[in-house]
């Protein structure tokens, strides 16, 4: 079985050291507390032996292949293979798709302001349309 330094699990889980190094301390220190009855274990440590001693139990009933990488925790397969080429497609495409939402956004809002220049411009040609007829039609 492979053993890993503290800093190797810090950098497997992008954690501080001394993240690792409290963590490990509080396990130590739970399972030195006996309460006159045995080491009391956390819930958490009761899943990691749970998960050992079932990987343990699959080791021995299935023959190795050197060849085959193991894995460290149980996985659930939740895609089929074209779902899962289906997906790898959109994630790849999704910052493409981004860029080009920004850059609709930014065009929407373009529009936006020439449509309020044209609203602004149509309203000053009637005022002074308005203006015009009126003095054309008042006496003198």
């Amino acid at each position: 079985m492979k053993k890993y330094t503290t800093k190797e699990v810090s950098e497997i889980l992008d954690v501080n050291v001394r993240t690792i190094q409290r963590q490990v301390a509080t396990l130590v220190a739970d399972l030195t507390n006996t309460n006159g009855k045995g080491a009391l274990i956390n819930e958490d440590v009761l899943y990691l032996l749970k998960w050992r001693q079932a990987n343990d139990k699959a080791e021995t009933d299935q023959p190795q292949d050197d060849n085959m990488e193991t894995e460290e925790f149980p996985f659930v397969q939740y895609f089929t293979a074209e779902e899962y080429e289906e997906f790898k497609k959109r994630i790849t495409e999704y910052p493409f798709l981004k860029e080009k939402i920004e850059d609709s956004k930014e065009y929407l809002d373009s529009l936006k302001s020439q449509i309020e220049y044209f609203r602004m411009s149509y309203h000053r040609q009637l005022d002074i349309h308005e203006k015009l007829g009126m003095s054309l039609f008042l006496p003198e």
